[in-house]
């Protein structure tokens, strides 16, 4: 699923931060071959309402990829709008697909970046 999405799975990291292991939260990513996203999947025991009550001014829009509920935003902390996160429900807390552009020669937007990502990384997902 990485190699469909353009990243080469010998590249992934999971470390947060330059941390093995955080409490409540996993990761797994890396940049694409055409070094334009970072692409980050998480898993975490934060909430959907959790996420709203801590991005307050921010807005999230309901949406659905691949039959599966989504809220997609764009964090606070991004003020050049080159991120998109998706964030999905999940009955442990949620799951959220993050991408980052990383160059700006890159045409395609993060959010339609992140919908493609989405379609094909949904299925790994944890309901």
């Amino acid at each position: 699923m990485w190699e469909e999405i353009g990243v080469v799975p010998a590249a992934l990291t999971t470390s947060i931060a330059g941390r093995p292991d955080v409490s409540g939260f996993k990761r797994c990513g890396g940049i694409d071959r055409w070094r334009t996203y970072a692409i980050n999947v998480w898993s975490q025991s934060r909430t959907v309402d959790d996420f709203r009550r801590k991005e307050r001014r921010i807005e999230f829009y309901p949406t659905s990829i691949a039959e599966r509920t989504a809220y997609r935003y764009q964090p606070g902390s991004d003020h050049s709008g080159d991120r998109c996160c998706l964030l999905f429900p999940t009955s442990q807390g949620s799951c959220t697909i993050d991408v980052l552009r990383i160059s700006p020669e890159s045409l395609v937007s993060p959010t339609d970046r992140a919908i493609r990502v989405s379609r094909v990384l949904v299925r790994v997902l944890p309901e």
